[in-house]
């Protein structure tokens, strides 16, 4: 799958593990570059759905319904990410089957303190 940031911050903290060290240490750091790489691998948005129990992997809810959160293993990081179509734009259905088979692209929005 391709990914790409939501800004160049993110795309920096996500893409620089010193700079993922220093702000969210070292076990976290591992973690979201693991998590980052098992995204890339994917062939579609099933297998990151389909990703080891241990991220658990969940849809979100409320204002952030349209969006994932992967947990970065026993730390308390999430990484939080969203599917794209093929044109890098929202996908407007609603249809988990679409989604998960078709989608290619995943867009990382942020990484976040899971207990804040």
């Amino acid at each position: 799958m391709d990914v790409i940031y939501k800004n160049k911050k993110i795309k920096k903290t996500c893409t620089d593990f010193k700079k993922a060290k220093q702000k969210y240490g070292d076990r976290a750091s591992e973690k979201l570059f693991a998590v980052i790489n098992l995204i890339e691998k994917a062939k579609n948005f099933n297998d990151v759905k389909n990703m080891p129990f241990l991220y658990r992997f969940h849809k979100l809810k409320a204002d952030r319904k349209e969006t994932y959160s992967i947990s970065l293993g026993k730390t308390k990081y999430r990484l939080i990410i969203k599917p794209l179509d093929k044109n890098e734009k929202e996908i407007k259905s609603n249809d988990e089957k679409i989604i998960n088979e078709s989608t290619k692209i995943v867009i990382i929005l942020e990484v976040s303190d899971h207990y804040e």
